[in-house]
This record gives C-alpha cells, sequence and structure tokens, in this order.
C-alpha cells in the first residue's frame, strides 16, 4: 500500500536533514537583528529631532504638553486652557533661568571647542566648526526678557556669575 505524504504534516519537516535546516534559521535571526538595529536607530533619530526642535522651539511646549495632558487626564476644554496658560507663564520662568545659567556654562562650551580643536587637521577643523557652532546655537537662549536690557556681545573679563549681571 503506497501512501503519499501530506505536505502539511508535520512529520515531513522531521525528514528533512538538519543540514537544510540551519541556514533558514541563521537567515531568521541576521533578519530579527537587523530589523531590531533599524528600528532602534530609527527611534534615535526621530527622538534626537523631536527634542531638538522643542529646543529650538520651546514656545511650542505648552500647547504641547496641554494638548497630552488634556488627552490622557480628560480635561474639560476649560480645564486644558488653564493648563495650558500655566504651562506658558512657567515657560516664561524655564527662559529666565535658562538665560541666566547660560554665563555659566559658557565657558565650558569654551574650554570644550579649544580642547578639541587643538587636536584636529585643518580639514577637520571646519567641520568641528560648524558642529560646535550649532551646538552653541542649540543651547544658547535667544533673548533677554523685555524687562530687562540685553548683555553686551562682548565682555572684557569672564563672568564669575556671582552678583555680576549677566
Amino acid at each position: 500500500m503506497s501512501m503519499e505524504q501530506d505536505p502539511n504534516d508535520v512529520s515531513t519537516l522531521k525528514s528533512v536533514p538538519l543540514r537544510r535546516r540551519w541556514p533558514a534559521v541563521v537567515m531568521m535571526i541576521v533578519v530579527f537583528a537587523a530589523g531590531v538595529a533599524i528600528g532602534a536607530g530609527a527611534a534615535v533619530v526621530y527622538f534626537d529631532r523631536v527634542n531638538l526642535y522643542y529646543r529650538t522651539h520651546p514656545e511650542k511646549m505648552p500647547q504641547r504638553w496641554a494638548s497630552r495632558l488634556a488627552s490622557e487626564l480628560d480635561l474639560s476644554s476649560d480645564q486644558a486652557f488653564q493648563v495650558q496658560q500655566i504651562l506658558e507663564q512657567r515657560l516664561q520662568g524655564f527662559q529666565e533661568a535658562r538665560r541666566l545659567a547660560y554665563p555659566l556654562y559658557k565657558p565650558e562650551f569654551e574650554r570644550i571647542d579649544r580642547e578639541i580643536s587643538a587636536l584636529l587637521t585643518d580639514r577637520q577643523k571646519a567641520k568641528w566648526n560648524e558642529y560646535y557652532a550649532s551646538i552653541v546655537r542649540t543651547y544658547k537662549p535667544d533673548q533677554a526678557p523685555a524687562s530687562q536690557p540685553a548683555a553686551p556681545a562682548s565682555t572684557s573679563a569672564p563672568s564669575n556669575g556671582a552678583g555680576s549681571s549677566p
């Protein structure tokens, strides 16, 4: 009596030699690892860009936070409006703190620039200067609040941050 083998029968898998199965298993592992790496890389790039956007456009944060809180806390439209108002007011305080702190960390940025520049070739320095300028633009506060005049563009002595105006 002749029996035909059913291709869906699990026992047919057992009849495939082991040496022919391992390339498929290795390929599945490689494809899975590549997917994980690509997904992780894309997530890093996405979150880095979002962070950069909100660091350079802080005025957009209160609306974003208020919208998210309204959704997560099921706020009424009146509550959402009040939350956004609170966040906008506090944003001004954060911007002022950032403006006041900048003179304290500006010398550290300048030290980093000097020390790294000293290690680089002229070609590397050109690229570094562009990169460094983008870092400074990201962390430098935009402007002084309207109630105080803007700090002078350059000063003769570095500020020590104690009792001096920026």
